[in-house]
């Protein structure tokens, strides 16, 4: 026998949009979970089950990729903190200090980073 679950999503006003002068929200309930992977299985195939596995795993790893490019690292050093990945688990990333002062340093007036670049070569 299915199980219920609500599931609720906000859509954010977004300032200049018709139709998003104001914060949206709607929850609805589904009748298509089992108790178990068992009866998820049952309900809905394996395919199924698969497929979506494997996109949950493609978005939350594609977040931690944005992540690590907005603290400045590159494809090799993301790749290298994904090597040993398995899905569930958190990820064990290294402090990546040239990375990080690279992506502060770009947010720095041209005199500010002139002012930087003074500090380390001193």
């Amino acid at each position: 026998m299915p199980k219920s679950m609500e599931v609720s999503a906000k859509l954010p006003k977004k300032e200049g949009v018709a139709g998003r002068e104001e914060d949206k929200m709607a929850t609805i309930v589904l009748d298509c979970f089992g108790e178990n992977l068992d009866e998820d299985r049952q309900l809905s195939g394996d395919d199924v089950i698969k497929s979506n596995f494997e996109a949950n795993v493609v978005i939350t790893v594609q977040g931690g990729i944005r992540r690590m490019l907005e603290k400045g690292s590159d494809a090799a050093a993301i790749q290298e903190t994904y090597k040993a990945f398995k899905p569930g688990q958190a990820v064990r990333r290294g402090v990546d200090v040239v990375g990080g002062y690279m992506a502060w340093f770009k947010t720095l007036t041209p005199e500010q980073q002139k002012a930087e670049i003074a500090k380390l070569r001193a």
